[in-house]
């Protein structure tokens, strides 16, 4: 393998094309106080690389028994053997010493530090349990939470309405993201390699490759879908108090026609083949897409036109490019 191959095999395990949301989560926190600080959001930028190298890594470590399990995984790094163990480890060790070592020298506030640390030590725990302990979601939107904070209160400043909702915007989505989309797209090989999901526990099966899914699983995935939709359609009313007419007609036709994309995109996913795994990724995609626009949507509201634009675009722009360049295609099949 040359060197070019070498890189990109380096970058799958890294996970790049997630790289820019995930890192970009404590951004948000600082551009919804309505500061825009370039240097702090490098460093936090920084920082959420760190430990998205860290995190994503060591998930990549412990879902080895999983994936092994899978034919449409065969090809990530460390099932073919492109990329060793004991390298992968180190990559957890370097990432995660290197983000532990500079964030005290990049912000002096302790409770901004302790709440970088927790949120480094909320996010390695799922890494570890997510596929062995049910109910790790938990501990994965807590992740999104404090992280999402920690950026917010880097900035010196109490936390505004805007920034109240979208750390909870935040929770829920990526509590959705892995109870949900997580937990059924992989819902055919986790537990032949010993995993342990929420959706396996509270009954999912797969029958003549369809998803089975019991009524208190369809509960609890409408009901978190519910709670977004809900938060998402009373934050004008939180945010500004008596919000104005022409904004109300612009914020509510946006949520609108994204909820029900995201309701449209959940049936076809959940009643998709789990054996055609490039069109389960392709409703995952749309389904993370939808669901961060809410973001943008609610900083339409008090954030100007250009912040909008720009947390709209670039977590978007990254994710395409980096697919682009690793794997020669938007959507990989891994």
């Amino acid at each position: 393998m040359n060197i070019l191959g070498k890189i990109r095999e380096r970058l799958k395990l890294y996970r790049l094309y997630a790289a820019g949301f995930m890192a970009f989560l404590p951004c948000l926190g600082v551009l919804s106080t309505g500061l825009w600080d370039r240097i702090l959001l490098i460093k936090l930028f920084i920082i959420g690389l760190m430990g998205h190298g860290a995190g994503y890594i060591l998930n990549e470590i412990v879902d080895i028994p999983m994936d092994s399990k899978s034919k449409s995984l065969r090809n990530k790094p460390l099932i073919k053997g492109t990329i060793s163990l004991r390298e992968a480890k180190a990559y957890v060790w370097l990432f995660g010493i290197i983000g532990v070592v500079i964030t005290p020298f990049f912000f002096q506030r302790l409770y901004v530090v302790l709440f970088l640390y927790l949120s480094f030590c909320l996010g390695i725990s799922y890494a570890l349990f997510s596929k062995r302990i049910p109910g790790m979601e938990i501990i994965y939107g807590l992740w999104a939470v404090v992280f999402t904070l920690a950026g917010a209160l880097s900035t010196g400043f109490w936390p505004t309405n805007l920034t109240k909702i979208l750390i909870l915007m935040m929770g829920i989505v990526m509590f959705f993201n892995v109870a949900v989309i997580g937990g059924l797209k992989d819902i055919v090989h986790d537990p032949k390699g010993g995993g342990r999901t929420t959706a396996w526990s509270m009954g999912v099966r797969v029958k003549k490759d369809r998803l089975s899914l019991p009524f208190s699983y369809i509960t609890y995935l409408t009901g978190q879908l519910f709670i977004l939709l809900f938060i998402v359609v009373l934050a004008p009313w939180y945010m500004l108090r008596f919000p104005a007419i022409s904004q109300l007609i612009i914020y509510y036709f946006i949520v609108i026609l994204i909820g029900l994309g995201l309701i449209r995109t959940i049936c076809k996913f959940t009643r998709a083949a789990p054996s055609k795994r490039r069109e389960v990724l392709g409703f995952i995609r749309n389904y993370v897409i939808l669901s961060y626009l809410l973001v943008p949507t609610a900083f339409l509201l008090v954030i100007s036109v250009e912040t909008v634009l720009f947390i709209t675009i670039f977590p978007l722009l990254w994710a395409v490019v980096s697919n682009i360049m690793v794997y020669g295609k938007i959507i990989p099949t891994i």
